[in-house]
């Protein structure tokens, strides 16, 4: 299996702002920043992520996500964040 490409969803971490598209690949408009990210697992113990936007209500799966830019601070801390 191959690695995702850098901008794909399950990349993403807390505070990347990344775009929304829908299943088939089209752009649905929405755009933010992740504050919230869920690990969700199936009877099978197969793990997905879901992420929750700033101001938005609803999770979303990491596969409809693409990454726009990756946050460099972690604003709790101040700090620069540990990348990968």
């Amino acid at each position: 299996m191959s690695k995702p490409l850098s901008d794909h969803g399950s990349q993403a971490k807390i505070g990347d702002l990344v775009r929304v598209y829908t299943e088939t690949g089209m752009d649905t408009g929405v755009a933010g920043v992740i504050v919230e990210i869920k690990e969700c697992y199936s009877w099978s113990m197969e793990m997905w992520r879901q992420v929750r936007l700033h101001g938005k209500i609803d999770f979303v799966e990491d596969y409809k996500i693409r990454i726009i830019s990756k946050a460099t601070e972690d604003a709790r801390t101040g700090k620069d964040k540990k990348t990968d």
